[in-house]
């Protein structure tokens, strides 16, 4: 080391200075901003989720827009994503023959009636098993407990 370098090495510490051939270390914080891992990240975990995005999305968007075609442009060979002549005729058709206030407000009773009735079944069989002592309480519990685990659809389901 020549006297120069010396010198600079006690004034910066104790280390000398580095030379423009030697390779920076980065810090771990910054290992995850490297290109190859951006790279890596894009690939393997925003593409997979924009595929599936569109597949769900394009569909909808699709029948949003159809929903305002009217229906010789609906039923054509050569259809188009937008339509050409937009109108709200499919909604009023759809209001004349459904009644769709009646509809939403059986299913909002039905609905409201049926968590009610499963939050008074539920707190009361809670408060039984807590604090009523009853023989195989604990048995009962984990019977609640497997039938919680098993699908609704399953018992319906043939198993041939």
């Amino acid at each position: 080391m020549s006297t120069t370098s010396q010198k600079l090495a006690q004034t910066s510490g104790g280390t000398a200075a580095k030379t423009p051939t030697q390779h920076r270390v980065l810090p771990e914080w910054r290992k995850a901003f490297t290109r190859q891992n951006l790279a890596d990240t894009m690939l393997t975990g925003y593409l997979p989720i924009l595929v599936a995005l569109l597949i769900i999305v394009l569909p909808l968007a699709w029948m949003i827009s159809s929903s305002f075609k009217p229906v010789n442009e609906i039923i054509t060979l050569s259809p188009t994503f937008l339509p050409q002549d937009p109108s709200l005729d499919n909604y009023e058709t759809v209001d004349r023959r459904i009644p769709l206030l009646t509809v939403f407000q059986n299913s909002l009773i039905v609905t409201a009636v049926g968590s009610v009735i499963k939050v008074v079944l539920a707190i009361t069989t809670a408060y039984a098993l807590v604090f009523i002592r009853v023989p195989g309480a604990n048995l009962i519990f984990l019977g609640i407990l497997v039938a919680l685990m098993v699908p609704r659809r399953s018992p319906c389901s043939p198993t041939s």
